[in-house]
């Protein structure tokens, strides 16, 4: 199977991904598992992940003889088993786990005992590179991370501050900082690779880029001798370099991990980043003040954001919704012709509510009142948060919403505004989001709404 420009041989792979990039459907695949989690209340990070477990339900068992971890097929209400050495250090012992719940996303985990005990070689080792990528999109839920570690001022002297904060590992760690940086900058990982004569030599294991990179640097590829990672021959050892061939010329910094088992050679991670300033700061604000009352230039366009649910053809209740109707009736009506036939998760309506001004209502709630599991649909919001960005781009405009799925809906805003910030600001969408307060004196005090 080729994509883009990448050979994968795994009958594994093959099966997960079909003709699409397996990198990314490890990644949608395994943020489905995270927006299943928050939907039931799960808070992180860090997640709690026996908790998780359960949610998936997947029997937690430890042992001793265990290396890390391994998934065991299993009969019965438990489809699959998890064992997992409990003597190793908590971030391993995290990442291990979270590996092999990216194991059962596999069609065929079931047919063997799937583990990290024995050395990855050929197409094998295919399959624990895309586990490794679903380890880090599970152990950090979009998790709110200081602004300056998401734009372009990306490093490991400023990333290993929070790694032992959030309990991850720095593969897992420079996974999620890379998806949500501004900056065109991506994270890599080289490891020992069989060539002919049975000698050894380093290879890439994958290149995933923020969303404004356009390099490429294909899975498989060689990197020579002379590299400055073949210095790297420890645990935590370091190096820098200001670009090689085989990185496409691109500045990186990278590091030494615990190798495959069976390797004596340590797997090498490591980010690459361009520098430049993106002025990525002044695309994302919250600030006090009226949704309705969109701030804009007249030469301007702009798209005013609100969730509805699923199953309600007219805006009521006490959220931002009422006020909108209130406002503007006519945006109102063609909501309700549009719903009788659309009202989908993940579907969105767009009405024109002044000459520059469009509204566009997401479909991301599950039902209405009372609920004991936060109703938002994360994957539905992320989903139909990416029309609005393929809208916004269409017509030039900027986006704005108050804090849109943290009210009736029972959503987190911290999961939420990430979610706003990687649809929008990559594209260069400068976005606004507004809360009201009980007077003008009490700025301090926003009521959140959505």
């Amino acid at each position: 199977m080729r994509n883009q420009g990448t050979v994968w041989k795994s009958p594994s792979v093959i099966r997960f991904a079909g003709t699409d990039d397996p990198v990314k459907v490890m990644q949608q695949r395994s943020r489905k598992v995270v927006d299943k989690a928050l939907g039931e209340g799960l808070n992180g990070p860090p997640f709690d992940l026996f908790e998780l477990l359960k949610i998936l339900g997947i029997r937690a068992v430890p042992r001793h003889d265990v290396v890390d971890a391994r998934i065991v097929p299993a009969e019965g209400e438990n489809k699959f088993v998890l064992e997992y050495n409990p003597k190793k250090s908590i971030g391993r012992m995290r990442f291990s786990i979270a590996h092999e719940i990216a194991h059962t996303l596999f069609p065929d985990c079931g047919d063997a005992i799937r583990n990290r005990e024995h050395q990855p070689t050929g197409t094998l080792r295919e399959v624990e590179t895309l586990c490794n990528i679903g380890a880090a999109e599970i152990l950090m839920p979009l998790e709110s991370l200081p602004d300056e570690l998401t734009t372009e001022s990306l490093s490991f002297d400023k990333i290993q501050l929070i790694q032992k904060k959030l309990q991850v590992s720095l593969e897992a760690l420079l996974i999620r900082l890379v998806r949500l940086s501004q900056a065109r900058s991506a994270v890599f990982c080289v490891s020992d690779s069989r060539v002919q004569g049975g000698k050894t030599a380093l290879a890439v294991d994958y290149v995933l880029g923020s969303a404004n990179w356009r390099k490429r640097i294909t899975h498989g590829r060689k990197v020579p001798a002379t590299s400055r990672l073949a210095n790297i021959a420890s645990i935590g050892w370091t190096e820098k370099s200001d670009g090689e061939a085989w990185s496409v010329n691109v500045p990186f910094e990278a590091m030494g991990l615990p190798p495959f088992p069976g390797s004596a050679r340590p797997r090498i991670v490591g980010l690459l980043i361009e520098r430049e300033s993106s002025g990525s700061n002044q695309l994302y604000r919250e600030i006090v003040g009226d949704a309705t009352e969109v701030r804009v230039r007249d030469n301007e366009s702009a798209i005013l954001v609100q969730l509805v649910n699923d199953r309600a053809r007219t805006w009521g209740g006490r959220g931002f919704s009422t006020l909108v109707k209130s406002k503007w009736p006519a945006a109102q009506e063609s909501f309700t012709d549009w719903a009788a036939s659309n009202l989908d998760l993940g579907a969105v309506h767009f009405a024109r509510i002044a000459e520059n001004v469009y509204l566009a209502s997401l479909v991301a709630q599950k039902g209405y009142g009372a609920s004991k599991t936060p109703r938002i649909s994360y994957s539905s919001l992320r989903t139909a948060l990416e029309r609005v960005k393929e809208k916004a781009a269409s017509v030039g405009a900027s986006v704005h919403m108050p804090r849109i799925g943290s009210g009736q809906a029972g959503g987190s805003w911290p999961v939420i505004s990430h979610l706003v910030k990687v649809a929008f600001t990559p594209h260069r969408i400068p976005v606004t989001v507004y809360s009201i307060t009980l007077n003008p004196r009490q700025v301090d005090l926003p009521l959140e709404f959505g």
